[in-house]
């Protein structure tokens, strides 16, 4: 199958992004300043968090297309949660935080959602 597809010069892309880049005096900045922050706090107290959109109904944002041809899908599903991670510097992780639009969607009607390791 790999061969077939260089032979034709089929390619996989992704179908849309983002262009948008970090500052690379910023991240240097904070590269060399964050050492001395941290050593002041035990690992067991410094933590790191983030949150992520969890699209569960999104088509995929690549596909095999033509090299050299436009690859443009179109509007994606935005349905989906939110979700929280967050863990500590010692290798503690935290349960991980859902926020959603019901408390008790209707895909969890015979679970109880108390079992799952979500809050």
């Amino acid at each position: 199958m790999d061969c077939f597809r260089k032979r034709h010069q089929i390619v996989f892309n992704e179908l849309c992004g983002e262009s948008s880049d970090v500052n690379s005096e910023t991240i240097e900045e904070w590269v060399a300043k964050l050492p001395s922050i941290i050593q002041e706090h035990e690992p067991e107290h410094t933590a790191n968090a983030d949150e992520t959109g969890l699209f569960f109904r999104v088509l995929p944002n690549k596909s095999l297309c033509l090299k050299g041809e436009k690859c443009s899908g179109g509007k994606l599903c935005k349905e989906g949660l939110t979700v929280f991670i967050y863990g500590f510097m010692s290798g503690e992780m935290e349960k991980t935080l859902v926020i959603g639009k019901t408390a008790k969607p209707r895909c969890f009607r015979n679970l109880d959602i108390w079992t799952l390791p979500v809050q």
